[in-house]
């Protein structure tokens, strides 16, 4: 069966919106990674020193989907762990995803995805995970330590570095000359931290500071989503607002009419047709959690420059490459292409509903904004499931809205009900 075969008719959607909170135009790079675009609550819980605050006791459910689009092979290589932890670090929720944007080839796209996770956990986040476990132990049952971030960002930075190093050794040996830009997210207890080399992207949907904030009321003790028609269940009888509470569907659901309607509200159905009377339910904000790297970008520019090599006219690093900053690509190491990342934090609240990963292909007709009401759309609104979901993004950019290049998306939705054996 293809992918494609069990979807549903595409349905009309609304027009590429611009985003402004897009990171097109160039932010100051910074390994110690800078505060992102986003909203002043999303900003001022990031990269902070350590993993403070109540803690997340919640569950992790991710999936993926991918097409190559136009091109004749794909280069996209998609990781996804919920479990990512060792036996010694047993009792410290653990989790790694990431996408994987190859160019000119997928060889170094695979061997990132393969070894990116245990060279940053050599690089000091099993010490960290480790440490947690201890004091975790230490405290008590129910005790949850704070996570240093400043160590969890240090092994990410070097994790990064080492891989680059194998990477270049291997390209020499083999004769690689690809590269790829990536993606990374680690959840470690309550912290979330997400890492890019690239044009990949990290998306957060988040709930607006104005509106309820209670994520785990708008999912079921088992972690589905709730379908259209148990909503209009529970709008029957009055507890569907409490269900939505946290995962704000941008989904209006018809208004019940009461069998007896007192003389102002028969008024106002006369000027507003019943089909009208909706109940209109605050959107998810997309906040954009990474930086692009590239040659065009006033920083990067100037990195490159230093490095004394140059961007041509039309933005681009030796007037070869577009992004400056990947693995591999060993021909312009010299020549100020880097694998330093931009690394943010922060800790995951009952405001947080889910994040997007993609890669370049997908944000090139998918504005963030547009990609969470999308995913809002699907998950709450036709209670689709996380993989079905992504799917249908994958089927919109690709059939809908024309993309040509590889294009893979993964979806991990931050569940406010335990799992069954989760550990926070």
């Amino acid at each position: 069966m293809g992918l494609f075969d069990s979807l549903p008719a595409p349905t009309n959607q609304a027009p590429l919106k611009r985003n402004a909170e897009s990171l097109a135009a160039p932010l100051q790079d910074s390994s110690d990674s800078k505060k992102p675009r986003g909203d002043a609550a999303a900003n001022a819980a990031m990269n902070g020193g350590s993993g403070g605050g109540p803690a997340w006791g919640g569950s992790l459910e991710a999936a993926s989907s991918e097409d190559k689009g136009s091109r004749l092979t794909m280069e996209d290589v998609a990781v996804i762990k919920t479990e990512a932890g060792t036996p010694s670090t047993q009792g410290c929720r653990l989790a790694f995803f990431g996408v994987f944007d190859g160019h000119g080839g997928s060889a170094v796209a695979r061997y990132a995805a393969e070894q990116l996770h245990g060279c940053v956990m050599a690089a000091g986040l099993r010490q960290e995970a480790d440490r947690l476990v201890s004091a975790a132990a230490a405290g008590g049952a129910g005790s949850l330590p704070a996570t240093n971030v400043k160590q969890c960002k240090a092994a990410i930075a070097e994790g990064f570095r080492e891989l680059d190093r194998q990477v270049l050794e291997l390209s020499a040996k083999e004769g690689w000359q690809d590269g790829c830009t990536a993606v990374a997210v680690w959840v470690v207890g309550s912290t979330c931290l997400v890492a890019n080399v690239g044009d990949s992207r990290c998306v957060l949907a988040r709930t607006p500071q104005a509106a309820p904030a209670a994520a785990a009321a708008a999912q079921a003790a088992s972690g589905a989503v709730r379908s259209p028609h148990k909503l209009q269940q529970r709008q029957r009888t009055g507890s569907n607002k409490q269900q939505l509470a946290g995962l704000d569907t941008a989904v209006q659901q018809p208004a019940q009419e009461p069998k007896q309607s007192p003389a102002p509200q028969q008024q106002q159905q006369k000027q507003q047709p019943a089909g009208e009377q909706q109940e209109k339910v605050e959107a998810l904000k997309a906040i954009t959690l990474t930086r692009e790297h590239k040659a065009i970008f006033a920083q990067e520019r100037q990195r490159i420059e230093r490095a004394g090599s140059f961007v041509s006219s039309d933005g681009r690093l030796a007037g070869r490459v577009e992004v400056s900053r990947a693995f591999g690509d060993r021909a312009f190491k010299k020549l100020g292409m880097s694998a330093v990342p931009d690394v943010q934090a922060f800790q995951v609240s009952a405001r947080d509903a889910f994040l997007l990963l993609a890669c370049d292909g997908f944000w090139g007709v998918f504005s963030p904004q547009d990609a969470v009401e999308f995913a809002q759309q699907e998950l709450v609104g036709k209670g689709n499931s996380v993989k079905q979901t992504c799917n249908r993004l994958i089927h919109e950019a690709i059939r809908e809205r024309g993309c040509k290049d590889n294009c893979t998306v993964m979806l991990v939705l931050l569940r406010h009900v335990p799992a069954a054996g989760t550990h926070s």
